[in-house]
């Protein structure tokens, strides 16, 4: 005769069904700790993935407008500056050819190239210099230079207008260059990464007969390419999107850059009416050269920038 209780399982051992029936496992569900802790786990992930997103939409959508309206005409933009272009057009990019834009675009990589390259090896000597070099006042000096960059340069413009004046540098390519030639920004960055340098493998080149401009082009220089690279980038980015200066300094046509000129482009007829068609357009066009220097040096950028935080 069948055994009317069955003994139950010990705690350790599978829970027993009916009879002919196999043990059930036990499952982890939503109930219980590690399926509740999954859960939150996977909700988190999805409210930050919907905050990315969100994010990128809002930071996205102004790239979007000026795209969009510079397939637009100056009409089709007045009347409906947030619609999709239908259908496209590239008649803003042809009157904006036709304006003579392309000029002020070869300024700004005229004087933007220059002044990058320029101060790219200014600061790179000057940052050696202060480093590795011993002079008499060159920690008052480094201070006073840094604390230079707490002044504004907007309230020093009347008298670098003046000077500029008599020097009869106005509207011209070298008064957009030269006065940013020598960054303090620039040597504070190539100082501080120099400081990572032990000072015993400039002593050791020395020692073996090598001349300070060797010592500076054969170790120096292949040490600070990453820091070199970030500063590049920063002070072309820099220039490329200058304003105010070269507004009060060089307003001419013939060599004002694209971000004065952009912004007056307005009807031929009525002289009052902004063409926001080719302004976009002109937006366009600025945007690309900012996009090739950071893909192209996107690697040296990052790697000089975070260099001592990681």
């Amino acid at each position: 005769m069948e055994e009317r209780h069955r003994r139950p399982a010990s705690r350790g051992g599978p829970v027993t069904a009916a009879a002919g029936r196999g043990p059930v496992t036990a499952v982890a569900g939503r109930g219980t700790p590690a399926g509740k802790i999954r859960t939150r786990a996977v909700l988190a992930r999805c409210v930050s993935y919907a905050l990315l997103v969100l994010i990128a939409v809002i930071a996205l959508y102004p790239l979007y407008l000026v795209i969009a309206n510079s397939l637009k005409t100056n009409t089709a933009v007045a009347l409906s500056p947030s619609a999709f272009p239908a259908p496209p057009t590239l008649s803003s990019y042809s009157q904006l050819v036709a304006a003579g834009q392309l000029h002020s675009f070869v300024n700004s990589l005229i004087v933007a190239s220059s002044t990058t390259v320029g101060a790219v090896f200014i600061s790179a000597l000057a940052g050696y210099a202060f480093t590795k070099l011993r002079f008499p006042g060159r920690a008052i000096l480094f201070a006073g230079l840094i604390a230079t960059i707490m002044v504004p340069i907007q309230t020093g413009i009347p008298g670098f207008y003046v000077e500029f004046a008599k020097l009869h540098w106005l509207n011209t390519y070298q008064v957009q260059i030269v006065p940013f030639l020598a960054p303090v920004f620039g040597l504070f960055m190539v100082r501080q990464y120099l400081l990572s340098v032990p000072d015993e493998i400039v002593e050791a080149a020395r020692m073996d007969g090598a001349g300070e401009w060797s010592i500076y082009w054969r170790i120096i220089v292949p040490i600070l390419r990453p820091v070199l690279a970030a500063l590049g980038v920063l002070e072309f980015l820099m220039m490329w999107n200058s304003f105010v200066w070269p507004q009060v300094m060089a307003d001419a046509s013939n060599v004002a850059p694209l971000s004065v000129t952009l912004p007056t482009l307005t009807d031929r007829t009525l002289g009052i009416v902004p063409l926001y068609g080719e302004i976009m357009a002109g937006s366009v066009l600025a945007i690309v050269p900012l996009i090739i220097v950071f893909l192209r040096y996107q690697r040296a950028f990052v790697s000089g920038v975070t260099y001592g935080n990681t």
